[in-house]
């Protein structure tokens, strides 16, 4: 069972605080749109975790006090029992940092995250409170939705470059404190901020690829495409040498034209569809051929006069 230091004192009512503070600690106004967008999205996520509880979640917004600009919400909880759970869920998604990484790497069984993937069981564990601390840190990693709500909320923050930090804590009626105060600085904002696509990039020496679909007209955008290590792909090719000898028509290609060359390989990994997109480019040309004939690169590059022998082969 899961130790905290949060201690439900009222039955029915937590306060949550949301304090924006300013460079200037006299301002207590802010632009308007990147607040009700702020807003809009701390709504959303209060309310998308009440998805983990079978019980109602109900906010309220209260009168807004001075020093900076801070926000009282409300929040009725029918049910006071699932109360540190939600705080912790609340305040762990407020304000703990993305990975860099996609999926980070989570200290639990293949067991207890087929467990945590259920809702069902979520909110059994959550009645019982019996989650333990890296099963909490389970449900904050994998909740795509709420993620989303989380980085758009600090994405609309970061628009007002005045704000100085944000603050996030949560008390009872009695006013007595049931979670620590917690603050993120302007400068931590992009921590906050999924990175929607992330991009790796390598390369690869030596790759031959044999040449199904040249692109022989210069100016056109269409992919080449090609079999390599017995895979069909599409790439780009880069390389200005080559391609200029190509649109001279100083190379020909037929049945069994390969390339051996430097190829660059991009992996684009879209974080909310989970859709991995990969993208080759051809950087330089090292030799081409057919199977009985191979050129280097420094034989075909030359002047638009010269041309190979016309004998119905590659060259």
């Amino acid at each position: 069972m899961l130790k905290t230091d949060f201690e439900i004192i009222n039955p029915n009512n937590i306060t949550l605080q949301l304090h924006f503070y300013f460079n200037d600690v006299e301002s207590h106004s802010m632009n308007a749109k990147t607040h009700n967008e702020c807003e809009k999205q701390f709504i959303h996520l209060i309310q998308s975790i009440n998805r983990y509880f079978d019980t109602a979640i109900n906010i309220e917004i209260q009168a807004k006090n001075e020093g900076g600009i801070l926000d009282l919400y409300n929040v009725i909880i029918e049910n006071p029992l699932i109360k540190t759970s939600f705080i912790i869920l609340l305040s762990s998604y407020l304000t703990n940092f993305f990975s860099s990484k996609l999926r980070p790497s989570i200290n639990v069984s293949e067991e207890t995250k087929n467990k945590l993937d259920n809702l069902t069981k979520i909110k059994e564990l959550i009645k019982t409170n019996s989650l333990t601390t890296d099963e909490y840190d389970y449900i904050v990693t994998n909740d795509k939705e709420l993620k989303k709500l989380k980085s758009n909320f600090y994405k609309s923050a970061k628009q007002d470059d005045r704000i100085e930090k944000i603050e996030f804590d949560a008390i009872d009626q009695k006013k007595d404190i049931i979670c620590n105060k917690k603050s993120i600085t302007y400068n931590d904002f992009d921590k906050l901020i999924i990175k929607e696509e992330i991009i790796e990039n390598h390369e690869e020496i030596d790759v031959k690829i044999f040449i199904i679909a040249p692109v022989l007209i210069k100016g056109r955008k269409d992919p080449w495409k090609g079999i390599c290590n017995n895979e069909y792909i599409e790439f780009r090719v880069l390389d200005k040498s080559f391609l200029e000898s190509v649109y001279l028509q100083l190379i020909r290609f037929s049945n069994g034209t390969f390339i051996n060359c430097k190829m660059k390989i991009s992996t684009i990994s879209y974080f909310f569809s989970e859709k991995v997109k990969i993208s080759r480019d051809i950087i330089e040309v090292i030799n081409f051929g057919d199977g009985t004939n191979i050129k280097a690169i420094n034989k075909y590059n030359q002047k638009k006069n010269n041309q190979y022998d016309d004998t119905g082969s590659l060259f």
